[in-house]
């Protein structure tokens, strides 16, 4: 009977563990469910966060790649206002100064009564001038017949880089047909003046184009819009970029192309290329000194009437062309760079008359002795 009452107890405790157990399994699973649930919700956040971090990332970029536009805008404005600044003070600089009507009357009544009737000094004729102690001289205080030196104008980085690649370009304080221009003069540019490949080919477009824009009449600020229509290829960037900005200028637009070929490694300076003259196969001396000149006026003033180029012009003289430079060493003494290359031409010339071997311009097999 006891041994039935200890099985008893013994079923009873077994069923009560056996439901502890699966409660305790329940919990489990619940406490699983939890934690999944838990591990769900923060991996959804985790992901809106990261999206809205990327979201804010691309917000930013955007915003900074805005502000470094407008800076860009904001440098390319005050450059042009340095510029502007610059024309207006060497204008003023170069403007005669007025003087007050008091002082004017002062200096009439201090001058000599007497009148002499004197010739000006760009009217007299040597052969015809009267010969004696009696003939008229041009009267030195006459200031009337001083010719004032004006000081070229004071040139921004970008116009001076302009116009040593390009002398003959025309900036702003060189115009001076303003009053009868109109957007309205139709000026066609043919096909094969449009700027598509960067080359040496280029700068002779611009002179034909710009020469078309001044004698056409067009306006002056109107002519970087007009140049960018006949741009592609090469200058696709830089046509792009003068449509996008309003405040491009025809200096500007120029420097925007030349630093292009720059980046081509296509780009080369007059002086560059006058320097680096040198024969063709088998081209005779009178050719040669024709491309020495037409080179030459391409260059500068300034340049023009450097030492450096006399002596590159000597140099080149004396290494291609030494039977000219035999006749022209001696004529140089004295004479500026122009008066050198006009009597170059003329020793060419005359040279290239003589027979062929001597007429041709030398290479390394030809001696002159």
């Amino acid at each position: 009977m006891a041994k039935k009452e200890d099985l008893m107890t013994s079923t009873g405790d077994n069923k009560k563990l056996l439901e502890h157990f699966d409660d305790q399994q329940l919990f489990n699973e619940k406490l699983k469910s939890w934690f999944d649930g838990f591990e769900s919700v923060l991996s959804t956040q985790t992901d809106l966060v990261m999206c809205h971090v990327t979201e804010e990332n691309k917000k930013m970029g955007s915003r900074m790649d805005k502000i470094e536009s407008r800076l860009e805008n904001f440098e390319s404005k005050i450059d042009r206002i340095e510029t502007l600044l610059t024309e207006i003070s060497s204008s003023l600089k170069n403007s005669p100064p007025q003087q007050p009507a008091s002082h004017s009357e002062d200096q009439s009544a201090r001058s000599s009564p007497p009148e002499k009737a004197s010739t000006p000094a760009l009217e007299i004729d040597k052969g015809n001038a009267p010969a004696g102690p009696q003939a008229s001289m041009p009267d030195e205080s006459d200031k009337s017949n001083i010719v004032e030196e004006i000081e070229p104008p004071i040139l921004s980085p970008g116009a001076k880089f302009v116009k040593d690649v390009w002398p003959q370009a025309l900036l702003p304080h060189e115009i001076t047909h303003k009053a009868d221009t109109s957007i309205n003069n139709n000026v066609i540019i043919r096909p094969d003046l449009c700027l598509d490949k960067a080359d040496s080919s280029v700068v002779v477009k611009l002179a034909e184009i710009q020469s078309a824009f001044k004698s056409g009449l067009l306006p002056y600020w109107y002519w970087p819009w007009r140049l960018s229509q006949e741009m592609k290829d090469d200058f696709q960037g830089t046509r792009v970029w003068a449509e996008e900005n309003n405040f491009v200028t025809w200096p500007l637009l120029l420097e925007e192309i030349f630093k292009t070929m720059q980046r081509l490694d296509v780009l080369q300076t007059p002086a560059t290329i006058f320097t680096r003259l040198a024969p063709e196969s088998g081209e005779d001396i009178d050719s040669f000194a024709m491309r020495i000149k037409k080179s030459y006026y391409k260059l500068s003033k300034p340049d023009r009437e450097s030492d450096i180029t006399r002596n590159d012009l000597s140099y080149i003289v004396q290494t291609h062309i030494p039977q000219v430079w035999t006749h022209l060493q001696p004529m140089m003494v004295g004479k500026p760079n122009y008066h050198c290359i006009d009597i170059l031409v003329q020793i060419a010339r005359g040279i290239s008359k003589w027979p062929k071997q001597i007429s041709q311009c030398a290479n390394k097999d030809t001696y002159y002795y």
